[in-house]
């Protein structure tokens, strides 16, 4: 599995899985708790989507192509920092802003590392999952 498609399974599982934000969580938390979920699924289906436009076009051997949709899958997550920061900015509760900016600073980082089909290679994603697994457990949703 290449490590974008690591941080696709990541954030479905413990942002966008079958469990919603836990009922005991106050008003505020939950409702940034939902908007980032819906966020991170609305973003992974655009990163799934450029992902595998790189991969059909360096399988038919255009690799200009290719490392110009794994760019744009750079792009869509520095989006995807963007819109949760601002998620982040509206939650009361101190632990979970910080770990959404956390997150951001993040996602902003290896996206910005996506220059092109080589640089897949040497995506790291096991920091993103340790504050993804935050982000997780304030929500009450791993």
């Amino acid at each position: 599995m290449t490590p974008l498609a690591m941080i696709s399974v990541l954030f479905v599982m413990l942002l966008t899985g079958a469990t919603q934000p836990s009922p005991s969580l106050d008003t505020n938390t939950k409702q940034v708790c939902e908007q980032s979920r819906r966020t991170v699924d609305e973003g992974m289906k655009s990163l799934t989507a450029e992902l595998d436009r790189a991969g059909t076009a360096a399988t038919g051997g255009d690799r200009a192509t290719a490392d110009r949709h794994v760019k744009q899958s750079g792009t869509v997550l520095t989006e995807l920092a963007g819109k949760l920061r601002e998620h982040g900015e509206q939650a009361r509760n101190q632990e979970l802003r910080s770990a959404i900016d956390d997150m951001a600073k993040e996602l902003d980082a290896l996206g910005t590392g996506l220059t092109g089909l080589t640089a897949l290679q040497d995506l790291d994603t096991d920091h993103l999952e340790g504050l993804a697994e935050r982000v997780a457990e304030i929500c009450g949703t791993n």
